[in-house]
């Protein structure tokens, strides 16, 4: 955070530098800012007893709590959103997901804090919860080695070294840690299956240790298929085959930033003045908050438990006066 401010700083934000707080600071923080509204990146949280501290903390005092779900703000994906609204694949009948973790953004995962997963919940937590997020959202259906080839040196890179390596003895946070040494205890390969309440089948799986990253979705609807085919940072595909019909490419356009364009309009809804309505419904509470990491949450008491899980066993959102 010290290099945050001086960049801030150095950028002439108003308002800096920023208070810091240490992550055993939290309470404090809360009891001296005292914030209106929270914003949390995906995941909310790990847990089902963590959510639903959360869900009653925010029903008990009122306040709002904003989580930040960056990929439903991807042109190709609020593509895919309107594709499917105006029907062009008619009903629903089963999706596939399948998302590619490249060799060093998958690595990543086991050289820092995440490889435990006591902190993050595993990767059906930290990194599926976007995916089914993604499902959510266009589907709005809520039940949904001798030398380590992907070794990080620090030490090559400035910014890293100066935010990671020279920071290690505040936050014993050890960004470079080897995926193949011990205290590993989540697993890199993993598929799950979903029967959702709209009755569509999905079908999901993930594996962090591939040559290219990016994700393929086909919609098998009652009219015909709609393929998402989307290589991260550089190429995007939509195509659409109707049945009985030529395909046809699909344009979802895009824009400048990150996700494809999205980041900007992501940052505007969550610290602009509120603009327009939007119409896909893309802003995130903690209600969204707790859906994105349902699925995970079950899929992970299943890994416990070697039995199927139903949804609302996990966590019951109607508890809170909401649908799951």
């Amino acid at each position: 955070m010290d290099i945050t401010n001086r960049n801030l700083t150095a950028l002439s934000y108003s308002n800096t530098p920023l208070s810091i707080y240490k992550a055993y600071d939290l309470t404090k923080m809360i009891e001296e800012t005292r914030p209106d509204e929270v914003i949390i990146t995906t995941p909310m949280t790990i847990d089902e007893v963590r959510c639903r501290r959360i869900l009653e903390t925010v029903e008990r005092t009122a306040k709002r709590v904003r989580v930040r779900i960056n990929y439903r703000y991807a042109p190709h994906n609020k593509k895919a959103y309107d594709l499917l609204v105006e029907g062009v694949i008619g009903g629903m009948t089963s999706i596939h997901f399948e998302w590619a973790l490249n060799t060093g953004h998958g690595a990543d995962y086991f050289r820092r804090w995440h490889r435990d997963k006591r902190n993050t919940g595993s990767l059906l937590i930290r990194k599926s919860t976007h995916h089914f997020n993604l499902i959510i959202f266009w589907l709005r259906s809520y039940e949904v080695a001798k030398k380590d080839p992907s070794e990080l040196h620090l030490e090559e890179y400035e910014q890293s070294r100066k935010l990671c390596l020279k920071a290690e003895h505040e936050d014993a946070c050890y960004r470079d840690q080897s995926v193949f040494s011990g205290g590993i205890n989540m697993k890199d390969t993993l598929g799950v299956s979903v029967n959702c309440k709209s009755g569509a089948m999905l079908s999901y799986s993930l594996a962090a240790y591939s040559p290219s990253e990016g994700f393929w979705v086909p919609f098998n609807w009652t009219e015909g298929r709609l393929e998402l085919d989307i290589a991260e940072k550089s190429y995007f595909a939509i195509n659409l085959r109707p049945l009985f019909k030529a395909p046809r490419k699909i344009e979802a356009g895009g824009g400048l930033g990150r996700y494809g364009g999205g980041d900007p309009v992501l940052l505007d809804d969550l610290f602009g003045d509120g603009g327009d309505e939007d119409r896909f419904r893309r802003a995130a509470d903690h209600i969204d908050g707790a859906r994105s990491i349902l699925t995970s949450m079950a899929a992970n008491r299943f890994l416990r438990s070697e039995g199927v899980v139903v949804v609302k066993d996990v966590l019951y959102l109607k508890e809170f006066g909401l649908s799951a």
